[in-house]
Formats: structure tokens, C-alpha cells, sequence
């Protein structure tokens, strides 16, 4: 898989930014460049699963030494507290390209190929364990990928590539277990390389190592290394519309994918209503499914996001699941948007524990078993209007989501635990309500107090 440091992250303070562009070098141009390359383990990260603005010193144990250090020498790097700086956690393995960092010693060179996966069938330790052969013989490498489900990209088995040269001879290579094709010993020169594009994917984007004369192309040095990574989309595909009872088209509405029998929404896939209320979700992982959304209630001129499964119910035990096959459009799909007459309407205000409003923010009513909210943004007063589901018992909560350096210097917050992340939420005391009528007059307490040093981030 791919895992190189290339670091590309951008926050909304300036000072915290990080920006890296360009491509990273391949596994060879990387070793080559490197003055210690090895594949380790971290045997001790002070703090542990540090945060990103936490300064961090770790200890990495040398496990197989590719160049420039030996087995089991322990490497100490000691990283910033900053966006661009490497954070790890004791127990992970990876292999590391070290090189000079500002302070003198080797480290982890931010926006470099400075770490790459553990998998033995990956891209860096195919080439590294095949040393000192592979180091003087040319080599066509690289991946073919889709997003994994969660996060990052998994590596699809049995692609295959063709190298084609200037005598248009073709050569075939297979991608292993790990989406990871190579081939050694091509003659130097200019060569075209493409993907046969497998059954039920689409290609998402072709990254080429170093940039060639042309796109699809690639120049191989005298014992040089070049590739071409292709990064796929599972092709997929399910749409529909969004009405309400009138049949009038509801736009702006996005329509997310979950899983059955699970809880959280399946990460980048959604589709949001334009013109007539369509939506279309393309490249979602293969299986079976809920079509969830938020749609927008207006009640007493107060306006609430309340869940809504496909056909048209609130609760998630009435949802009709969706089956999602590769190469197959789904049928056109219609979620009818239920009616509000009924809702009861929860009204109240958000504070601090010293008494003070919650100036931004947000509250929640939810029913678990429902698999339901409703949920509302707090007025600068601290008041909201939420509406509800009638006859329901659920548990209302108001909350906050604060930056962690911010909060780090309100001593009034201390002693708080230790978090990984840039944010920390906090939440009021719950509420149970069962929602056979109307509240008004609802006071939801956080459990800290004010601190003008802190800033909100979006909920």
C-alpha cells in the first residue's frame, strides 16, 4: 500500500499549516537518496499515540538494515509539535528512509518518500530484500489500489499491466497480493505502460513515478527505476430522488451509504439532490446497505436536521436495504421525506458550568434504538429549537468541539485526559425525555466552565 510521508494537510490557522505538492521518489530513487534505510518497530513513543500538536521522541528498533545501520540498533527521533511532524505509537512497523533534518541528525523529512509499508509483498520491501541484485538492474514497478472502506487505499490482487516498447513488443505482469507489479531488466529506453482495466473497477487517477514525455509513457535509465501507481474506483453506482409527500423534488438534501448492521456512515460516499431532487453515489464498496440522509424540518419557524432512511422512515428498523453489485446500476430509488404535523418542539438553552452560554454549538436528541436524531445549531445566546419524533423516549444532549491547544491553556479545564487529534468535544449532561408533548425551558449544563481562550470548531 502506499504509505509515503507525504504530508498534505491544511488547517483553518495559517500557523498550523502543512503543504506538501509533487510526486515522492519510487523505492529505489528513495534508497538510493537515504544515508540509513531499514525496516524497524517502535518499541517506546513518548507520549504514546501522541497528538498532532504534541512534541514527540521515539525509539525505533532496527529489525533487517537495508544501509547505513545495523540490526538492533535502536534509532531515537525526536519530532516536532507541529502538523508536518511524524506520530507513531508503540508496536507499529514500517520501513524508513532517514535523512539529515535541520538539527543535524538523520529523521523523518516531511514531503519526502521517508516511510513506507511493512507488508512483505509491498513495493518497498520487494525491492529492498532482493538487494544488492535489484540494485543494478533496471525495474518497472508500482501499485494498483482502491479506496479501502474506511480509510487509506487497499491493494487489488491479479491486475494486470502491459509494457509495451518502441518495437511494440508487450510485456504482461500480474499484480500480487498487495496490488504490487515489478519487473527487472527492461532495456533502457522509452516505454508506454497501461492497465487492463479489471472487471467492475474504473480508473480513478494514474500516478507515473517520474513524469514522462507524455501521459501512459515512461523513460528507464541505465539501471534506473521508474512506474506507474493506479489508483481505482470500485464502479458502482446508485441514484434516486428525494421527495416529500406532495411530491415536490427536495435539493440540497445528501443521501449517505451504511452499512447494515452498522452504525457509522461508510466514509466518502454520498450523494447531495440538485435539479428535481436527484442524487447519484458513485464508487461505493460493493454490498448491502441503508440510504441515510438529514433532511431539514421546519417547525415554528425553527428549522432541525431529522434522519431519514430510504423508503421514507424515521426509524431504522423499518429501512428497506439497498444491494450495491460492481458493473450493475442500481434501480432508480425514491426516498419520500415523512411528514412533520406531529412533531413536539424542544426548546432551551446550553452553558457553561459557571452558568455562562454556550455561545456555539450544537444539540442533539437521539433515540438509539431508532437509529434517530434530531439536531440543531445553538443561537450566540445559547438557546435552540429543535423539533422531535412524537412518542418517543430519547436523550438530549448539547455539545462543543474546542481546538486542544486552546483548551491546554485554560487552567480552569485541568486535569483533562490525554487525546490524540486537534479537537476536543464536550458534552452536557444527558437528558432523558420522552417526547409525548412539548418542552420549553430545557437548561443543558456542560461539565466545564467558560474560558475566553478558547476557540470552536465546526460540529
Amino acid at each position: 500500500m502506499i504509505v509515503r510521508f507525504l504530508l498534505c494537510m491544511v488547517i483553518s490557522t495559517p500557523l498550523w499549516a502543512c503543504g506538501c505538492g509533487g510526486m515522492g521518489p519510487d523505492v529505489k530513487a528513495a534508497w538510493q537518496q537515504a544515508p540509513a534505510v531499514f525496516l524497524g518497530t517502535v518499541v517506546a513513543a513518548e507520549p504514546d499515540n501522541a497528538a498532532m500538536f504534541e512534541r514527540q521522541v521515539i525509539h525505533i528498533r532496527v529489525d533487517e538494515a537495508f544501509k547505513g545501520v545495523t540490526k538492533d540498533q535502536v534509532i531515537v527521533l525526536k519530532e516536532g509539535g507541529d502538523s508536518c511532524a511524524f506520530k507513531t505509537s508503540t508496536g507499529k512497523r514500517n520501513v524508513y528512509y532517514l535523512r539529515p533534518v535541520p538539527d543535524g541528525d538523520l529523521g523523518i523529512e516531511p514531503c519526502n518518500r521517508s516511510i513506507d509499508s511493512a507488508d512483505p509483498e509491498g513495493d518497498a520491501l520487494l525491492f529492498l530484500r532482493a538487494l544488492p541484485a535489484s540494485a543494478n538492474l533496471t525495474r518497472v514497478s508500482g501499485e494498483v489500489t482502491y479506496p479501502a472502506e474506511t480509510a487509506g487505499w487497499k491493494g487489488l490482487a491479479g491486475a494486470e499491466v502491459e509494457i509495451e516498447d518502441k518495437g511494440r513488443q508487450v510485456q504482461t505482469v500480474k499484480t500480487n497480493g498487495s496490488g504490487v507489479y515489478e519487473i527487472y531488466g527492461l532495456a533502457p529506453g522509452r516505454y508506454q505502460i497501461r492497465l487492463k482495466m479489471p472487471v467492475g473497477y474504473k480508473l480513478n487517477l494514474a500516478l507515473p513515478h517520474w513524469f514522462g514525455p507524455e501521459p501512459g509513457y515512461i523513460n528507464l535509465s541505465e539501471k534506473g527505476s521508474t512506474g506507474m501507481d493506479y489508483l481505482l474506483k470500485e464502479d458502482t453506482l446508485v441514484s434516486g430522488h428525494v421527495m416529500d409527500l406532495r411530491g415536490t423534488p427536495v435539493e440540497d438534501l445528501c443521501v449517505d451509504l451504511q452499512r447494515v448492521g452498522q452504525t457509522e456512515r461508510v466514509g466518502r460516499q454520498f450523494g447531495c439532490t440538485k435539479a428535481g431532487g436527484r442524487f447519484q453515489i458513485e464508487a461505493a464498496p460493493a454490498g448491502t446497505y441503508l440510504l441515510k440522509a438529514d433532511d431539514k424540518v421546519r417547525v415554528n419557524g425553527q428549522t432541525s436536521k431529522s434522519t431519514v432512511y430510504y423508503p421514507g422512515v424515521r426509524d431504522i428498523r423499518k429501512a428497506i436495504p439497498v444491494s450495491i453489485d460492481r458493473g450493475m446500476a442500481g434501480a432508480d430509488l425514491t426516498i419520500h421525506i415523512p411528514d412533520g404535523k406531529e412533531r413536539r418542539v424542544l426548546s432551551g438553552r446550553v452553558l457553561y458550568a459557571d452558568g455562562k452560554p454556550v455561545a456555539e454549538g450544537s444539540v442533539r436528541f437521539s433515540v438509539a434504538e431508532m437509529g434517530y436524531e434530531d439536531s440543531g445549531e445553538l443561537k450566540a445566546d445559547g438557546s435552540f429549537v429543535i423539533s422531535a419524533e412524537p412518542s418517543v423516549t430519547g436523550v438530549l444532549k448539547g455539545s462543543i468541539l474546542l481546538f486542544d491547544r486552546d483548551v491546554k491553556a485554560c487552567p480552569q479545564f485541568q486535569p483533562l485526559p490525554r487525546m490524540t487529534g486537534a479537537f476536543r468535544q464536550f458534552e452536557t449532561v444527558p437528558v432523558e425525555l420522552k417526547t409525548d408533548q412539548s418542552y420549553q425551558g430545557l437548561e443543558l449544563k456542560l461539565t466545564i466552565p467558560s474560558c475566553d481562550k478558547v476557540r470552536v470548531g465546526r460540529q
